[in-house]
């Protein structure tokens, strides 16, 4: 996958059962809201806590986000039917993590292990656990993606260098995303994909992961949001779709409130 902005389906497995090595407040990891956490009890670095999400019904899924985590070290696993396999370990933190399965799974069950704290020897934390499916990748470099600034508006956050995240007088947290010459430097496709989304309305969750420059970085709690769209304006709408020499073209999200 590379640095574009990403679409994802909303979490595939918000109705898992959970089942943990130690702590309680499971209900907090699928809860949505960031500003909960399931937190082990009687941990230490030489502990592994374990915690298994399962489902009873099949879905695929190619990606699991870890949000709001203080795991240093640590394992994520895919059940095949009848023993986990491994997708992926890491042994540096990240407040929130990307993990990429080699290829799609459609499984009952996930595992992550946690071992180790970004700092020594205290209780490990997740805030939340998505298991979800890429749907969509723009096809445009994040440089073609502009931050937008309406007034009047209190910008709380510059994720990743390109998207403005603003909150507007009802308390919503609303991003724009601002496409120039849209067609004539991007994919038709990605017109297609807006105009769709707009129509049908449904929750996704955006990924944002590059900077100006296009170059992977770590991901940042609460790079990964749940939103819906909201409204869409074209140069041509009027005229309809993208043109062959291009169109601008800005689609305004908002954060689904949990």
């Amino acid at each position: 996958m590379g640095n574009n902005i990403q679409f994802y389906y909303a979490n595939l497995f918000k109705d898992a059962v959970v089942t943990v090595s130690s702590g309680s407040n499971t209900d907090n990891l699928l809860d949505g809201n960031t500003r909960t956490f399931w937190m082990s009890e009687g941990s230490d670095d030489s502990t592994t806590e374990t915690i298994e999400l399962e489902v009873t019904y099949e879905v695929p899924f190619d990606t699991i986000f870890l949000i709001g985590t203080n795991i240093k070290a640590g394992e994520a696993f895919y059940w095949n039917g009848s023993a986990y396999v491994s997708i992926a370990s890491w042994s540096s933190h990240l407040e929130s993590r990307r993990i990429d399965l080699a290829s799609e799974q459609t499984q009952l069950k996930i595992k992550i292990e946690g071992t180790t704290t970004d700092i020594a020897n205290i209780e490990k934390r997740i805030s939340q656990i998505i298991v979800t499916k890429l749907e969509y990748e723009l096809d445009v470099n994040p440089s073609r993606v502009i931050p937008t600034r309406k007034i009047p508006i209190d910008i709380v956050r510059n994720i990743s260098g390109q998207i403005t995240k603003y909150i507007k007088g009802n308390n919503t947290s609303q991003f724009n995303l601002e496409f120039k010459s849209l067609g004539a430097v991007g994919s038709v496709d990605d017109a297609d994909f807006i105009d769709r989304w707009i129509e049908d309305q449904t929750n996704k969750l955006v990924c944002f992961c590059g900077d100006t420059a296009g170059t992977r970085r770590p991901y940042r709690y609460n790079d990964v949001v749940e939103v819906t769209p909201i409204d869409s304006s074209s140069d041509n709408e009027f005229t309809g779709g993208f043109s062959a020499t291009g169109d601008n073209r800005t689609i305004t999200l908002s954060e689904v409130q949990q």
